[in-house]
């Protein structure tokens, strides 16, 4: 197989190889490891490594493209460059230049994600682990970051989402709805119950007012006919 020209890429600092008419692309140091020019014949041991670094520099474009859009994690460009039908050597050497130039970084990834969710979203935790989980991060790295959402913030988020969905109406029926509600926004039972409990207390006094009151009539009609078999 012959080099039939050589040129050099100015826009992303690369060489392009024409070998046998096909184009490649290659780093600078790669080729002056080469030692090859115009002409010159590659053997298949060569011509090999000129493939994989070439689909190498393909993957990096791709990858460097998909984070100029927004911040991506190790699991969502693993999975962008599998779909493109990279192998896991191509997509390794990938990352490995990512982690590198930290344009990849889990941890970062988190910690502004959970910011972002959680400030502008307004999610609840249980909903933001879920979400992260499914970016691949570990359970460690949540455990970590998702501290910084306070006990207290999510119980007034909860309780404000809860105020503005019952639209003043607390009656037993729109208590259902307001807790399931919740419920499907992620937030805890406690919470939940808390929140359910604070704004919907006269319907909750009233129901358990109304069990008091027929366990009180059960036991004076159990008292009467006790009391009418002694007479009888």
């Amino acid at each position: 197989m012959i080099i039939n020209k050589v040129s050099y890429l100015s826009k992303n600092s690369l060489i392009k190889l024409n070998i046998e008419n096909d184009p490649y692309l290659v780093r600078v140091e790669f080729f002056n490891d080469l030692n090859l020019g115009e002409g010159d014949e590659i053997n298949f041991k060569e011509f090999k490594k000129v493939i994989d670094e070439n689909s190498f520099n393909e993957a990096k474009d791709l990858a460097l493209k998909k984070i100029s859009k927004s911040q991506k994690t190790t699991y969502d460009i693993k999975l962008f460059l599998q779909k493109e039908e990279y192998d896991s050597y191509i997509i390794g050497r990938v990352l490995d230049f990512l982690y590198e130039y930290n344009l990849v970084n889990d941890e970062e990834f988190a910690r502004n994600y959970i910011c972002d969710k959680s400030n502008i979203n307004k999610w609840p935790k249980n909903k933001i682990i879920y979400k992260l989980k499914q970016k691949g991060i570990s359970d460690s790295i949540i455990d970590e970051y998702i501290s910084q959402i306070d006990e207290d913030y999510e119980y007034d988020l909860a309780r404000s989402l809860a105020i503005k969905k019952s639209n003043s109406n607390f009656s037993f029926e729109n208590k259902q709805k307001v807790y399931r509600y919740l419920a499907n926004k992620g937030f805890s039972y406690d919470i939940v119950s808390e929140v359910i409990g604070e704004l919907f207390w006269w319907v909750i006094m009233y129901i358990y007012c109304a069990v008091e009151t027929i366990v009180y009539t059960q036991d004076i009609v159990q008292m009467f006919l006790k009391d009418l078999r002694f007479i009888v």
